[in-house]
């Protein structure tokens, strides 16, 4: 008897000039983004349809540049990435089965995927 459970697993990718790259990428199209937005709702401040917003769109202003400010810290902690390190790329569900008498925590340990410019690597944990 056994049942499916889900897990984390984690993705590195090795830093690699193109890696450095399409993360830069990423974030100036996000900044791009974010100050486009900031700008459409500065300009919505100054529209009296909007008036009754006028606290919303503060808020949302400043949720905007708190977001600008992170964005700023990725780009800087990407110019101190090493080429051949490790970068957290994020977390996928993969499902898992669990039988009895399986350890639980060795079947649910944060399993890594390494990859090297999209290509899969190394399994860890798995």
């Amino acid at each position: 008897m056994s049942i499916k459970v889900t897990r984390k697993i984690v993705v590195k990718s090795l830093v690699t000039p193109e890696l450095k790259e399409e993360i830069g990428k990423q974030v100036e199209d996000a900044e791009v983004n974010l100050n486009n937005n900031i700008s459409l709702l500065n300009e919505r401040l100054l529209d009296e349809r909007y008036k009754h917003l006028e606290g919303q769109i503060h808020s949302e202003i400043g949720r905007l540049n708190v977001q600008l400010g992170e964005l700023a810290k990725k780009k800087e902690e990407m110019t101190k990435l090493e080429f051949g390190q490790e970068f957290y790329q994020g977390t996928i569900d993969s499902p898992v089965d669990i039988e009895l008498g399986d350890n639980l925590f060795e079947k649910i340990s944060r399993a890594e995927i390494i990859v090297n410019n999209g290509e899969v690597t190394e399994f860890r944990n798995i």
